[in-house]
C-alpha cells in the first residue's frame, strides 16, 4: 500500500497491477501473495479496480491507510 500511496501522489495516474506485483516482487513477496493482498485492499475500500490505457488492469487509491 506505502508503494501505491508514493505512486498516486508522484505520478497522478492509476496505478498498474503489473507495476504493483513488480515492486512487491523485488521486496521478497511471491506474486500470488501480491494478488491476494491486492484482493483483500480491493475487498476493504481501499482500492478500485479500473481500465488504464491499453486495457491494462489498474487501481485507485481511494483511501489511506
Amino acid at each position: 500500500m506505502t508503494f501505491v500511496d508514493l505512486w498516486v501522489h508522484e505520478e497522478k495516474t492509476p496505478v498498474p497491477q503489473k507495476q504493483i506485483i513488480s515492486k512487491m516482487a523485488e521486496n521478497g513477496t511471491k506474486d500470488f501473495t501480491a494478488a491476494g493482498a491486492i484482493k483483500t485492499l480491493l475487498l476493504k475500500g481501499y482500492l478500485r479496480k479500473t481500465n488504464g490505457a491499453s486495457h491494462t488492469v489498474c487501481y485507485v487509491q481511494l483511501r489511506r491507510v
